[in-house]
Order: C-alpha cells, then sequence, then structure tokens
C-alpha cells in the first residue's frame, strides 16, 4: 500500500471505532510495520501524518508499539513547515489527546472532537474546583518524553508562528501553506472528519474551526509549556533545560508581537500568553480581535475556545465574553422552535447577529447545535473562568441539556447520551453551581443552599429555557436584595440545575446505569453530592456493584474522589467493595499528591 492508502485505512478505521470496538493490538503493529519503511523515507505527505496521528489518538485502549509514535512524529519533522492550519490543529489535539490519556483511564476522555474534559475535579474534595489544567506538569513531561527530538517543538512553534504572522498580516494562507507543490493542503480539510467548518471568508484551509482546534491544542498538550531542550536526547532530557534555555523558551516571540491581531489566532496567542504567563497587554488587546469571527465557529469551536482559555487561565474581557455567551447560547437548542429554522434560537435569548439566525441548516445532531460534550465543556470552562454567566445564558444551557436527556444525543431521538456524556454533563452543571457559590460570602453561602433544598422539593418538568428567564429578571430581586451579599446570593440560585433536568438525568442515568465505569460514577456521584441531591440507596448499590470490576483501571484520584464523594452521600459500600477499591489504589498510591 502507498502512504496515502495507510493514512486513509488508519483514518477509516478510527471513525469506524466510534461505532464498533477498536482494532486489536496485532492490526495496529501490523500498520505501523507496513508504515514504517514509508515513514522512514518521508514518503507521508502533511495531510497523511496529521490524520494518522490523530487517528492513533481517537482510538481509546490502543497502545501503539514501542517508538511507534516517536516515529510517525519524526517523520513528520522535515514536513512541518509545510502544515496549514488544519494539520497543525490535527497535530495539536492528537498531542493533547495522547499526553493526556492515563495508563489506568477507562474511557474516560472526551470524544467531542477536542472539547475541554472536566474529569478532573481539582480540589473536588474541599472546594470542587473547575476542570483539570491541560498544560499540568504531568502532561509536560509526557510530552517531553513523546517528541523525537528538541528541535521538533521548536519547528512546530516556528510555524504556528508563521501563520499567526500571515493571519495577523491579512496574508491569504491559501497560496502559502500550499506553494509547497504536495498538494496535500486543500484536501486536508475534506478528509479529516474533525468536524470542522470551512467557511470564515479566508480560505477553507484557516477556517475558525481550525484556529479554534489549534488554541485548544496548543494549550492542553504542554507545547506551550514544555521549554525546548538543548542538545536533544535522553541526556539532556534527565539533566532539564539550562536556566537561559528556559527563560528564552518562556514565551515564543509571536506572543509579544505587536501586530494587528486579527481573529482566532489572534485569540492563540492570548490564551497562550495566558498559560505562559506572558504579557497581559498583549492578552487583553487580543481578546478583543475575535469578535468578528464568532459568529462563524461551529459549537464545538466556541466550547474548544473556552476550554482553552480556562485551562490556561486566562479570563477575557467582559465585552468578549457578553459576545461568547450570545453566540453559545444561539447555539443550545432548547427545542422551543427549533425544528425547521433558527431564527427562534436568536429571538429567545436576544441575539439577533448571532450565526444561528443567518441560516446553516443542519439539523440538531450536525454541526449548528451543542451536543452533550459541548454542553458540559461550556459548563465546566465557564465554571473555572469563573464568569458568573446570567440567569438566561444558565437557563437556556440547562434546557439544552434537558433536551438532551431526554431525546437523545441528537436532540431528536438520535441515541441515548453515553455513561461518560451523562457524567459529564452533570459534574459540569455542579461546577458551575459552585463557580458562583463559593465567591460568596458565609451569609450568602447559606441562604443559597437553604433556597437550593427548597427548590430540590419542586415537582415541575417545564424545561427551563430563556424565554422563561430573561436577562432582565435578573433585575426582579425582591427588596431585600439591596445587600449585595443577598443580592449575590439570590442571583447564584439561578445557576442551580432546575428539578426537570435533575429528574431528567436520573431517568437517563437509570437505564444507562450498566455502562457506568468507576471514573464515571466518580464525576456523577461528585456532582450529587455537591448539588445537594441525596439519590436513593438502592440506585447507589446497584451502581457500586456495576462498577465495582472496573475499580482496577481507575487512577487512583478518581478512586478518591469516590470514596470521598460516597462519604459526603452518607452511604457506606459493603466492607469487601471497600477492600477492592483499597486494593485498586495500590499501585499508584506512590504518585498520588496530598489531595
Amino acid at each position: 500500500m502507498r502512504a496515502g492508502d495507510q493514512a486513509a485505512a488508519l483514518h477509516a478505521v478510527a471513525k469506524l471505532a466510534r461505532a464498533l470496538p477498536s482494532p486489536p493490538p496485532a492490526w495496529v503493529a501490523g500498520w505501523f510495520a507496513a508504515a514504517a519503511p514509508h515513514l522512514r523515507a518521508a514518503a507521508f505527505r502533511p495531510k497523511d501524518l496529521s490524520l494518522s496521528l490523530w487517528a492513533l489518538s481517537r482510538l481509546q485502549g490502543v497502545r501503539p508499539p514501542a517508538g511507534g509514535l516517536q516515529l510517525l512524529l519524526a517523520a513528520a519533522e522535515p514536513h512541518l513547515h509545510r502544515f496549514n492550519a488544519q494539520d497543525l490543529s490535527l497535530v495539536a489535539l492528537a498531542l493533547a489527546a495522547l499526553t493526556g490519556r492515563s495508563d489506568s483511564s477507562n474511557g474516560s476522555g472526551g470524544s467531542s472532537g477536542g472539547g475541554g474534559s472536566s474529569s478532573s475535579h481539582g480540589s473536588s474534595a474541599g472546594s470542587g474546583g473547575g476542570s483539570g489544567n491541560g498544560n499540568g506538569g504531568g502532561a509536560v513531561a509526557e510530552l517531553e518524553q513523546l517528541l523525537p527530538s528538541c528541535e521538533w517543538r521548536q519547528l512546530y512553534l516556528a510555524r504556528v508562528s508563521e501563520l499567526v504572522r500571515q493571519e495577523a498580516a491579512g496574508s491569504s494562507l491559501g497560496g502559502g501553506s500550499s506553494s509547497s507543490g504536495n498538494g496535500s493542503s486543500s484536501s486536508s480539510s475534506s478528509s479529516s472528519g474533525a468536524g470542522w467548518a470551512r467557511g470564515g471568508g479566508r480560505g477553507s484551509e484557516c477556517g475558525p474551526q481550525a484556529l479554534c482546534n489549534l488554541l485548544h491544542g496548543l494549550v492542553r498538550s504542554g507545547l506551550l509549556s514544555a521549554p525546548p531542550e538543548v542538545g536533544g536526547g535522553p541526556a539532556s532530557r534527565a539533566a532539564g533545560p539550562s536556566p537561559a534555555a528556559a527563560a528564552a523558551a518562556a514565551a515564543p516571540d509571536w506572543l509579544d508581537a505587536d501586530t494587528d491581531d486579527f481573529g482566532l489566532l489572534a485569540l492563540t496567542s492570548a490564551a497562550a500568553a495566558g498559560g505562559l504567563g506572558g504579557t497581559q497587554p498583549a492578552a487583553a488587546a487580543a481578546t478583543a480581535a475575535p469578535l468578528p469571527q464568532l459568529p462563524q465557529c461551529t459549537p464545538q469551536g466556541l466550547t474548544n475556545v473556552l476550554s482553552a482559555l480556562a485551562a490556561a487561565g486566562h479570563v477575557p474581557e467582559e465585552g468578549w465574553v457578553e459576545r461568547f455567551l450570545t453566540e453559545s447560547a444561539a447555539r443550545m437548542d432548547t427545542g422551543h422552535g427549533s425544528g425547521g429554522s433558527s431564527s427562534s434560537s436568536g429571538e429567545v435569548v436576544d441575539v439577533s447577529g448571532s450565526s444561528a439566525s443567518s441560516g446553516g441548516g443542519v439539523d440538531g445532531g450536525g454541526s449548528r447545535w451543542c451536543n452533550a460534550d459541548d454542553l458540559a465543556h461550556l459548563a465546566a470552562a465557564a465554571a473555572q473562568l469563573r464568569l458568573a454567566p446570567p440567569r438566561w445564558w444558565t437557563s437556556r444551557l440547562y434546557g439544552a441539556m434537558e433536551r438532551r436527556l431526554m431525546y437523545g444525543v441528537g436532540g431528536a431521538g438520535g441515541g441515548a447520551c453515553s455513561a461518560r456524556q451523562l457524567s459529564q454533563m452533570l459534574h459540569g452543571a455542579a461546577q458551575l453551581q459552585r463557580s458562583y457559590t463559593h465567591s460568596l460570602p458565609d451569609g450568602a453561602c447559606l441562604g443559597v443552599a437553604t433556597s437550593s433544598v427548597s427548590s430540590s422539593t419542586s415537582t415541575t418538568t417545564t424545561i427551563y429555557d430563556a424565554a422563561t428567564a430573561s436577562s432582565s429578571d435578573q433585575q426582579r430581586l425582591p427588596a431585600a436584595a439591596a445587600d449585595p451579599a443577598l443580592a449575590a446570593a439570590l442571583s447564584a440560585t439561578a445557576v442551580r440545575p432546575p428539578p426537570s433536568l435533575l429528574a431528567a438525568w436520573h431517568r437517563a442515568a437509570a437505564a444507562a446505569l450498566p455502562n457506568f465505569n468507576a471514573v464515571d460514577a466518580a464525576h456523577a456521584l461528585w456532582a450529587l453530592a455537591a448539588l445537594g441531591e441525596r439519590p436513593p440507596q438502592d440506585w447507589l448499590q446497584r451502581l457500586l456493584v456495576g462498577v465495582r470490576g472496573t475499580l482496577a483501571a481507575a487512577p487512583p484520584c478518581e478512586l478518591a474522589v469516590l470514596l470521598w464523594s460516597l462519604a459526603e452521600l452518607r452511604f457506606r459500600p459493603t466492607w469487601s467493595w471497600i477492600a477492592d477499591c483499597v486494593e485498586a489504589s495500590g499501585p499508584g498510591l506512590a504518585r498520588m499528591e496530598g489531595q
């Protein structure tokens, strides 16, 4: 087989793995054996390399042979200067998935094409912080072991720098990245299957979705955090970079360039500057630029942007946040008049200028509406950044979540949500509520807790939507809300998931209970404890019995969260179950942190 055919075969297998089991290890080993001569001869084109790496990152539970990924990355090194934005984004997303995939994880990774994961609880046993930071020390160390040489990262970032400067200068990337004559740039978007939009008026190679994915992958993979090595090789890796080299690599020069930043590549600079401790003026200036392109982003693109900003710890300016909330809300399908036209979505939340009010005709299962993963990641990222979204946005978010729970992942009977999606949606909603209450005074938090407990006894089944909870509702607080602390407490009650959403979640979770693993259970039980919910004892017992066989495959940190959540829910498992959980955590105790 030719190199292009081998890349296409691997990509097709990765797409089939969404519905079928992943291929056996022998098949993957055979693929690498057949591809090795082409890889060593640098016969893989840029699109072949990026698609192959992306496909490998999508095959859950598949471990490439020793040195296989390094060989694939080394084969890409001579071609990095020819990668276009979509090739770079595929590589970044793949590295983010591969470095974030724990050896003992059991299907807890995201599947929305790079959406920000809410699988990490932060200080969950104590404060229930936001979603995990994708560029932590563990991911950086793993990335350093994965990259074949110190020059690889430098060449990759140099190509990103070139594209950033081209976009900032308003040059056309279509001719620039296809000038190499290999013909790979123009076909990346059509064959990748990663779900990005090719529109945007700037050429199909550098559309908004590719740039969103590039932003997300750069931050999550650790490519912007791991300093390049001087001298390369295992010896220099063990010794670590010199202080001078680390200082020189603290921020690529394109982050500090004083240019007329444009679009989402400018946002890439802003997020990277935030993640690297770069100059705040450059980041602040860049976040104002993407406003014209936000309407062109798909739901997944918007999700990747906010998740990457959360991972980088960069809070955009208020005007950008308001526009982002408007655009993201217009992509949340609550079922109110969304069957044949998208204009009603804009009318409900008063977003007449959003892309959802100007066409794009795909159904609820396509790129027009947020899927279950997008909704979960949007909630988690907004919580980590403590954006304190207004009531109309959270109401629409909860309405879209409820529709997904009631009618499936497509919003209209497109299949039930998976156990992972169920746990992450509830986890994101719980994080969002806690991001409000943790910033309130003690008395205010008490008021929120009291109101939340009373609201949980309601029996309403109405889907929450912005039509019933508009932004003007925030102005109709009781007179007692003149006290700022009390006003904050009363406003925070609006972010609690409505009883109808929780009821829909319990119905969907009951049907999916046999498919839960230990990680899903940890996320779901933590969220229930954080929301003050008390699930039935028999439901908890059935859940624990079902996940018992997956305890050994769960990371120790998730087992700790699982045990903490059970204690918070006042449920004591059997002694034999606890013994199995403790035994499963034994091999990883040496790697556990103080938290």
